[in-house]
């Protein structure tokens, strides 16, 4: 590992500094935002589930395209579609407007997203690191990335699951490689939006919902 980072080291473009936010922090942020990210992005679809078939049981299952079979195209869509403004509102206008830089998982956790020149977070800032960086490049750590790829695939009638999946994969991992080798551990989408995460006070005013 050791030797891999000496390697990098000499690529200027990345960031060498230390964080401040601990491994670990950062995984179970993760881990947490990733849950409810989940929860929050699905749920128009389970409901329209449940709706249409009364069944609780096969949640697991549920897609644009099991809701395309029963429902149809439109509906399937629009179940989507909601999902896809859910998941944009968990992590795009929480940390915004909610907890200024946080997601539920980064509060948790007592960290936030910052930009590196040390100026406020702006809207523009979030939809570079969360929409571009997380939700389009990166498309294998949220729910919503594959998500919208379902509802690309069958607005289109074209199958861009399966390309849209190898690409993220290929994006996702060079961006975790990124955060395991280099001090900084900044990812591709921290480099887009020129953010990092720093920690926080626990009680910090603009932290209260």
């Amino acid at each position: 590992m050791n030797n891999v980072y000496f390697k990098l080291k000499f690529l200027t473009f990345l960031d060498h500094e230390e964080s401040e936010v601990s491994s670990g922090k950062r995984i179970a942020a993760y881990l947490i935002d990733w849950f409810l990210g989940a929860l929050m992005t699905l749920l128009p679809l389970c409901l329209m589930w449940t709706m249409a078939t009364g069944d609780t049981a096969n949640m697991n299952q549920v897609s644009v395209f099991t809701l395309n079979t029963i429902l149809g195209k439109p509906q399937a869509l629009l179940a989507g579609l909601a999902g896809l403004l859910l998941c944009l509102w968990y992590y795009v206008y929480v940390p915004w407007k909610v907890t200024s830089g946080q997601t539920p998982g980064k509060r948790t956790m007592n960290i936030a997203i910052a930009r590196k020149d040390g100026q406020q977070l702006t809207l523009k800032d979030l939809l570079i690191r969360q929409v571009v960086g997380l939700l389009l490049l990166e498309g294998m750590l949220l729910t919503g990335s594959t998500l919208l790829r379902d509802v690309i695939s069958l607005a289109s009638g074209l199958n861009f699951t399966g390309i849209l999946s190898m690409s993220g994969m290929i994006i996702t991992i060079v961006s975790v490689l990124m955060a395991l080798l280099v001090p900084s551990r900044r990812m591709l989408h921290d480099y887009l939006a020129k953010t990092h995460l720093v920690p926080v006070e626990s009680d910090r005013e603009d932290q209260q919902i």
